[in-house]
């Protein structure tokens, strides 16, 4: 089984440091062995960065082997032909390394209506669907024929990043199936419906995909922990760094997250476990990643 690492850059000390922190984290867990690195588009206060794609360039230039990408980009406030050409840029001066993760959130009314520059954040939620398909059209294809005139997806002739359609319970995954992209189902964020259910839902999916197309699934499944056998500490690092649309899924050492990850393995047949490591210290985050390293790197 791969682990890897999501960022969504929440803010200790300084935006400053927490970016300088996350370059550093970026070239240890390279280092140690883990499959991906995963970075958030949030534009919250107390977030260190806005704009995953240009800290995904740096972080892919500071590492040799582990996958770079997001998870994911916010669709709804972004324009699919410019995400197209930057993720075919990042994936060309990259080659095999970059991992394009797209999500359907939003932001605050005030932020989105800025971002969207007029445009109605309603008609865009109701077309996600829609424009992903058009996302993955412009990545599949070279040029393609305008009413005016043609449309390059610079730079011709490039790479095309790994495509992972990000969901919370897999019940309109269907761009997934029609795109034929890759699938992460986030355990960590609040769901309608339970995570024995959302799992339940990911299989059944996955054998619906295999039915139509003869092809696996390629699907992760994402969550959270604390690193802490102290209880106390671990209560007031969930009450700091969780908002009201996460919930913590494991708290505690190094067995007690060990047991969590090979349940859900067991739960989902997952392949890979994507972590977000929930913590008040960046010395947390690095023993955590030293820790699953004993166990799933075999470097």
């Amino acid at each position: 089984m791969q682990i890897g690492f999501l960022d969504f850059g929440s803010v200790l000390h300084s935006h400053v440091a927490t970016i300088e922190n996350t370059i550093e984290f970026a070239k240890l867990i390279d280092e140690l062995g883990f499959s991906r690195y995963w970075l958030a588009e949030h534009h919250e206060n107390g977030i260190a960065w806005r704009s995953p794609e240009v800290l995904i360039s740096v972080l892919a230039g500071f590492t040799d082997n582990i996958r770079i990408g997001t998870a994911g980009i916010l669709l709804p406030l972004n324009s699919s032909l410019r995400v197209a050409h930057q993720f075919k840029m990042l994936s060309t001066l990259y080659p095999g390394r970059i991992d394009l993760g797209i999500a359907k959130g939003i932001s605050s009314p005030d932020i989105s209506n800025e971002l969207l520059n007029g445009f109605s954040l309603e008609d865009t939620l109701k077309e996600h669907t829609t424009r992903v398909n058009k996302l993955c059209l412009f990545l599949n294809e070279e040029v393609l024929k305008g009413e005016s005139h043609n449309i390059e997806i610079a730079p011709l002739s490039g790479q095309k990043p790994e495509i992972w359609l990000l969901t919370t319970n897999c019940i309109d995954v269907s761009a997934a199936l029609f795109n034929k992209t890759n699938l992460s189902l986030s355990l960590m964020h609040f769901s309608t419906i339970d995570n024995k259910q959302r799992i339940d839902n990911l299989l059944r999916f996955s054998e619906k995909y295999y039915y139509e197309t003869l092809m696996e699934l390629k699907y992760s499944i994402s969550i959270n922990m604390i690193f802490s056998e102290d209880k106390k500490l671990a209560e007031k690092i969930r009450a700091q760094q969780l908002n009201k649309y996460m919930q913590l899924n494991v708290a505690g050492g190094v067995e007690e997250c060990l047991e969590y990850i090979y349940k859900i393995q067991r739960d989902a047949n997952a392949k890979e476990i994507i972590i977000t490591p929930i913590y008040n210290s960046f010395e947390q985050k690095f023993k955590l990643s030293e820790a699953l390293a004993l166990e799933f790197c075999k470097k």
